[in-house]
Order: structure tokens, then sequence, then C-alpha cells
């Protein structure tokens, strides 16, 4: 990951980063954020975490309340 001014450029390969040298010597601009197909902060291989729906309400609660 490199931040040049307020960009962030992410999942780097050194051919990406000279891409992106030579982008903003000859335009100014370059595209950023990830370089290997992810969208914005989401994992490359898909969501991790939170992949069943959630249980209703009262679900662990103890019978006595």
């Amino acid at each position: 990951m490199v931040q040049i001014n307020d960009d962030y450029y992410e999942d780097l390969t050194p051919a990406d980063m000279k891409d992106i040298i030579n982008d903003l010597k000859t335009t100014g601009f370059s595209r950023r954020g990830p370089r290997n197909g992810r969208i914005s902060s989401e994992p490359y291989g898909g969501r991790t975490s939170l992949t069943e729906p959630p249980t209703g309400p009262g679900f662990g609660v103890r019978e006595d309340l």
C-alpha cells in the first residue's frame, strides 16, 4: 500500500507501482484503490464473517428473563 497525497493505492506489485508513477508523470492521474480486483475494503476471496443471516430477537437470552 502506498499513499500519494490524499490517494491510496493498495495490493500493489512492483509493476503496479511503476505504472502508477508513469501515469502520474504523464497525465497527473492514476486509478486509486486496490489493484488486484478487490472492491473497496472487501476481502479478495469474498466475505469471511457475517455469512449467515442474523438470529431473531431473544436469541441466547435466559428463559427466566
